[in-house]
């Protein structure tokens, strides 16, 4: 019998399948990266279709869409409807903007049916959360609502949220630091236009990244702690006096224990439903933390989401909320003049707590980060 005839011995053909397992093994982190480097792409372009929505909102109304609406005709004025709600219709949406209710706030019987819709533009393909969320564990029949992974920039301190009677007068004790403190795109304070950006549209965050968590945890102190989704509650009490140098002390603390927050603290989910929502839970985040931190995002004297109440709601509650994203060490960033920014992990600390105010007068140029 020639060589020819007699085929591959088996130790042949155990080398080709070496062979072609080497190859898969170098070839598969290649498509893995290019994969991933679609997602980016794919997730800056939302970013950057959320800030021409947001010009095209100015261009009507000259300013910005709220941080929070204010106020509501009914009852306590909590700030449930938040600036995405005003982007819908800038959007292509505007069918789920008129289906909604927005005098009454996003209650959750009023819109369900608009909150519930699932705007793909408000999700980064890098972020493959599970279903189910806030709103189906606390009210099952309400179902799952629209989901968000961007976030708006309320600045680079903790304020605290306001809240708000039927006529706009405050209710309950009041932390009189945060009313000096809203120096981010967005504030409680009303909407802002492109005048009151002292610094500069190019040089100032409206937007940014936030990784969307399941619900384990939700409602207790129940679950593993996913330092990309959650936030400790509870962490630093109710001070009416507290500054976001204390809060950040507090919660850096709290972050470096084992577990972190000490056990009994509890942790929030954070990024799932309620995209229309204007709080530190679904919709802010600011610049206290770098993108991505290894300290886990706190709230002082906040709620666990159950009986329908929500994190971080009443006049005295900080929270430090770090935008968090799954691509490889940083975040994308929009800026108000509308570029799409990826700003690393690594960014240094003052220059990004300077982009993250409207009016910090901090000398910031376009290399620096």
């Amino acid at each position: 019998m020639t060589r020819a005839d007699r085929g591959f011995t088996l130790i042949e053909l155990l080398v080709v399948i070496a062979i072609i397992a080497v190859l898969i093994a170098l070839l598969l982190p290649a498509v893995q990266m290019a994969r991933e480097a679609a997602r980016r792409t794919q997730c800056r372009n939302n970013l950057k279709q959320i800030g021409l929505a947001m010009h095209n909102y100015h261009d009507s109304f000259g300013a910005f869409p709220p941080g929070r609406m204010h106020p509501e005709s009914l009852g306590t004025f909590s700030g449930r409807v938040g600036p995405f709600c005003h982007l819908v219709p800038y959007l292509d949406d505007a069918n789920i903007f008129n289906s909604g209710n927005f005098v009454m706030g996003n209650v959750f019987p009023v819109n369900t049916t608009a909150f519930r819709q699932q705007l793909e533009t408000f999700l980064c393909p890098s972020d493959a959360a599970l279903p189910g969320g806030f709103v189906a564990a606390l009210v099952p029949a309400f179902g799952d609502w629209g989901d968000l992974n961007y976030r708006v920039n309320y600045g680079g301190t903790s304020s605290c949220q306001t809240r708000l009677t039927a006529n706009g007068t405050v209710t309950g004790p009041t932390n009189p630091v945060c009313a000096q403190e809203m120096n981010g795109a967005f504030s409680d304070n009303g909407p802002l236009a492109a005048r009151d950006f002292a610094d500069g549209l190019a040089h100032t965050a409206v937007a940014s990244e936030r990784c969307r968590g399941d619900i384990n945890g939700l409602i207790n102190n129940s679950g593993i702690l996913n330092r990309r989704t959650d936030m400790l509650v509870n962490v630093g009490g109710g001070s009416v006096t507290m500054t976001t140098a204390q809060h950040l002390q507090i919660c850096v603390a709290n972050s470096s224990t084992t577990p972190p927050g000490g056990g009994n603290r509890g942790f929030s989910n954070m990024g799932r439903d309620l995209w229309p929502e204007a709080s530190y839970q679904h919709t802010f985040y600011n610049h206290i933390l770098t993108p991505n931190s290894t300290t886990v995002d706190c709230g002082n004297n906040c709620n666990f989401q159950d009986s329908n109440t929500r994190a971080c709601t009443n006049n005295v509650s900080r929270a430090i909320v770090a935008p968090r994203s799954y691509h490889p060490a940083s975040v994308n960033v929009l800026m108000a003049d509308g570029a799409v920014r990826s700003v690393s992990d690594a960014v240094n600390e003052t220059i990004w707590r300077a982009i993250g105010s409207r009016n910090g007068q901090e000398q910031v140029g376009n290399a620096d980060f």
